[in-house]
């Protein structure tokens, strides 16, 4: 892979299109104006009025969520799934044969 110069976007957003969303950061503390999220068992705070994204999780010990979600920050994009398909394809697998010229999403 080509290293990119001080300048450049990330490849995830030049070439593949996708574009930042939020930051994700787990924390045990209450969060000021949160917002429960029942069948997920967390609570989420933050997002709504900081201009950066950044999105404050709170987890319930038994929240279906992976450990490394609960526990380490994240950042977050939105993709446009038939382009993460043609990424996917290009970038890190072998080319798909299929039986026709054009793939259709449904």
């Amino acid at each position: 892979m080509k290293k990119r110069k001080d300048h450049e976007q990330p490849l995830a957003i030049e070439k593949w299109g996708w574009r930042y969303h939020h930051i994700g950061i787990p924390t045990k503390e209450k969060i000021q104006d949160e917002r429960y999220i029942p069948h997920l068992k967390f609570s989420v705070g933050g997002f709504d009025t900081s201009p950066f994204g950044i999105e404050w999780m709170r987890f319930d010990d038994d929240s279906p969520f992976d450990e490394l979600i609960k526990t380490v920050p994240h950042i977050a994009f939105e993709i446009i799934w038939k382009r993460l398909y043609r990424v996917l394809i290009s970038e890190f697998l072998i080319k798909p044969m299929l039986p026709q010229k054009t793939f259709v999403w449904q």
